[in-house]
């Protein structure tokens, strides 16, 4: 749902520019596709490592109560470690464009509304 609501904002701003007639600087188009990947990214390891894998790695013909991600720490921690962090690299990548992990008000019809400081771009 997150994957779905930043790209009708993202597809708002994008509306917006059609409207206005403006052609946004190609800095803002690459920010903007940064931002849908971080996206991407995090609603993708969400959906397969917290709801999917269980399924899929722990078998289907394990006990259906115990086909979480519970039983998926518990039987590869490591993996499961590594689905935690990567969603929490796109998340972060999300935070650090538009200032917040959750629906950022930053892609606005001309472009963004902050550019990536230097920081943040180290940072990513």
């Amino acid at each position: 749902m997150r994957y779905l609501s930043s790209q009708l904002f993202i597809a708002s701003a994008k509306t917006g520019d059609r409207i206005l007639a403006v052609t946004i600087p190609k800095a803002a188009t690459k920010l903007r596709c940064l931002m849908t990947l971080g996206q991407i990214v995090q609603s993708h390891v969400l959906s397969f490592f917290h709801l999917s894998a269980p399924d899929f790695l722990l078998g289907m013909d394990s006990e259906p109560a115990n086909r979480n991600v519970f039983a998926l720490i518990a039987a590869d921690p490591e993996l499961a470690r590594g689905g935690i962090r990567l969603r929490q690299f796109g998340q972060e990548i999300i935070e650090l464009l538009g200032g917040k992990k959750i629906h950022p008000s930053w892609a606005v019809p001309g472009g963004v509304s902050n550019p990536l400081s230097l920081e943040n771009r180290t940072q990513i």
